[in-house]
């Protein structure tokens, strides 16, 4: 009762215009109002699930291109602490995954920060990703399945030709036994030139994965 009290009192808004958009719309995972959903038409990803042969990863999913209010919002919910906005990242992997993805996922990881970067920043934006998605396809998250143990630079900061050289050997694999022959869902937050996300499934594929789909909210 006293949920619908404060629904009716404060009604859930467009999180890009902050019209308002009803009564508990959150809890049916309509996060914009249909102005904004018009607008998202335009810089959604185009998703084909084609086979990737140069990378250790076989299949990329992602929601949108990297670019216009996408690109704000995402700028805010990794440096500026808006973690609520997790909810409309994932779901809109999830209607990716849903639309374009056919395999069956035996569990789902997520690309892992340092621990003074979690500690700096709060939280990992990939985890809250993959997490919603987790409960919501009811498919097993592998928590620590991958596990950062070196610090290196900030990928943005450096050029393409050094960034495949930065994430070399940064990453390691736990629960190898567990994560031998099975198909996974790796999760991240953008895609750019996938030197991070082939570094992750390069070593899952050591370790005796069988199939690598990423999923990412944006492409660059």
């Amino acid at each position: 009762m006293l949920k619908k009290i404060l629904n009716f009192i404060y009604p859930d808004t467009c999180i890009f215009c902050r019209k308002i958009i009803g009564v508990s719309a959150y809890e049916k995972q309509d996060f914009t109002c249909n102005n904004c959903k018009k607008k998202l038409e335009y810089i959604r990803g185009q998703n084909d699930l084609k086979k990737s042969y140069n990378t250790y990863f076989d299949y990329l999913l992602y929601a949108f291109k990297y670019e216009g209010f996408v690109r704000t919002l995402l700028l805010d919910f990794k440096f500026y602490n808006k973690t609520y906005l997790h909810e409309f990242f994932a779901s809109e992997i999830l209607k990716i995954i849903q639309k374009f993805s056919q395999a069956k996922y035996d569990y789902v990881l997520y690309v892992p920060i340092s621990i003074n970067r979690y500690f700096a920043r709060g939280f990992n934006q990939s985890y809250m990703i993959a997490k919603y998605i987790s409960n919501h396809i009811n498919i097993p998250i592998l928590k620590y399945g991958l596990v950062k143990i070196k610090n290196n630079k900030i990928q943005s900061t450096l050029k393409i030709a050094q960034r495949k050289q930065n994430v070399s050997g940064v990453y390691k694999v736990l629960f190898r036994k567990s994560l031998a022959g099975k198909k996974v869902l790796l999760v991240d937050d953008i895609f750019t030139t996938g030197s991070t996300v082939n570094e992750c499934s390069r070593i899952l594929k050591d370790a005796g994965v069988l199939e690598i789909t990423v999923a990412t909210i944006a492409r660059a």
